[in-house]
Formats: structure tokens, C-alpha cells, sequence
């Protein structure tokens, strides 16, 4: 049980961190895989571009990693977790930035990040690791499954189709960094005629969305618009 309650939070977590990066294996939810692309995919994954920190900040508090997750299923943020343990949040800080860091150099050597994104990953992650050691993992878990939920789902193969190349042409000008703008630009294409074609794709989501029953999160600073749950 307490296995699974680490994983658990570990997603939580990485999701967290990953948020707003636009990530290259979290951003295909209806993509039907080969063999090689799910191993690709796979290895992205160990490889550390999900950035899984878990284990180092268990051995960072001196703690089993499964009683980490234990205790943030309780409630407790890793924050007061540290403190406990007699560390001030910004001495964690201090000590996760290296490990986090080396997680996204290993996923640019991998090929699951370009530089640029590794350079933007960066600029953020202590701003990043503060919101998530400060956090409940309740809520960690909250916002990255709104956030799966939340995708449009578009059809790499079309997309590919449309811009005349194969999805692993595709894949490989997405991993060096390169805009779905900028690709159908050196194809000849205008912005016009892609958004128009992503139009076509995301038009069934589109349709369901602003026909869904909607409620306004009250609470101060949290604005936003989330579906009625049934």
C-alpha cells in the first residue's frame, strides 16, 4: 500500500513540476504507439524527463521514501515534513535544485528534451519546488488530473499528414524545439491554414466543452471554471 501511495505521489509531484512546459510525451493523450515509440516513450520516462524526486528528498529528510509518501497522504506538506525533521524549506530548496537539475540534463542527453526547454525547465525550478514542497499532496494530485482531463486532444498522424511528413519527422522537430508554426512554415504552410486545420480537430472537444455544466471555483485568487461533477 505504501508502495502505491509513493507512486502515487510522485506523479502528483512530477506533474507539478512539469506543468506549463508543454511536454513532449504528456502532450500526445489519444496517440496510438509502435513498439519503438512506446520503449522511446519508456525510456523518456526513466530516464528522469518526468522528474521523479521522491527519492531524493527522502534521503535528503532522512526518511523511507514510503513513510514520505505515508505522511503527505496524512496531510502534511513536504515542507512541514522537512521541518520536523529540522530543515527549513529553503535548506531543502537549496539541496532538491541540484538533483532536479541533473534530472533534465539526463533527459536532454536522452533526446526527450531540447535545450531551449531544459533552459526554460530551469529558469523555474526553484519557483516550481517551492509551490510543490508547499502544497498538500491532495491538491498536487487535484490540479494534474484537472490538467489531464483538461487537454484537447489532437491527432498527431493528422497533424503530420497535414504537414506532409512522417510522426517521427514530426517527433524529431518537436524535440529540437521547434513550433508547430515554424514546421509548417518551412512546409510551405501558412499559420492561417494550421489553425484552421487544428480547428477541425479540436471542434468535438470544443462542442462538448461549452456544453458542459460549469461552476466557479469561489475561493479567492482560484478563479476558474471547472466541470459539474455528476
Amino acid at each position: 500500500m505504501k508502495k502505491y501511495l509513493a507512486r502515487i505521489a510522485s506523479a502528483a509531484l512530477l506533474g507539478s513540476l512539469l506543468m506549463g512546459q508543454g511536454s513532449y510525451v504528456m502532450a500526445q493523450p489519444d496517440v496510438v504507439l509502435t513498439e519503438t515509440e512506446k520503449q522511446n516513450t519508456a525510456d523518456c520516462g526513466h530516464t528522469g524527463h518526468y522528474l521523479y524526486f521522491m527519492e531524493e528528498t527522502a534521503k535528503i529528510l532522512k526518511i523511507d521514501i514510503k513513510m514520505l509518501a505515508a505522511e503527505m497522504q496524512q496531510g502534511k506538506t513536504i515542507a512541514e515534513i522537512a521541518k520536523a525533521k529540522g530543515m527549513t524549506s529553503q535548506q531543502l530548496e537549496e539541496q532538491l535544485k541540484p538533483a532536479v537539475e541533473q534530472r533534465v540534463d539526463e533527459a536532454v542527453s536522452a533526446g526527450c528534451l531540447s535545450k531551449e526547454q531544459a533552459v526554460s525547465m530551469k529558469e523555474s525550478i526553484s519557483e516550481r519546488l517551492n509551490k510543490v514542497i508547499h502544497t498538500p499532496i491532495s491538491e498536487l494530485k487535484q490540479k494534474h488530473t484537472s490538467r489531464g482531463k483538461g487537454q484537447s486532444k489532437i491527432n498527431r498522424e493528422s497533424i503530420a499528414k497535414f504537414l506532409g511528413i512522417t510522426t517521427s519527422q514530426l517527433d524529431q522537430e518537436l524535440k529540437q524545439g521547434k513550433s508547430l508554426a515554424e514546421i509548417a512554415k518551412a512546409k510551405g504552410i501558412s499559420e492561417k491554414q494550421l489553425i484552421d486545420h487544428l480547428k477541425e480537430e479540436l471542434t468535438p472537444d470544443l462542442t462538448k466543452f461549452i456544453h458542459r455544466k460549469m461552476k466557479m471555483n469561489p475561493r479567492p485568487g482560484h478563479e476558474a471554471l471547472s466541470p459539474e461533477k455528476s
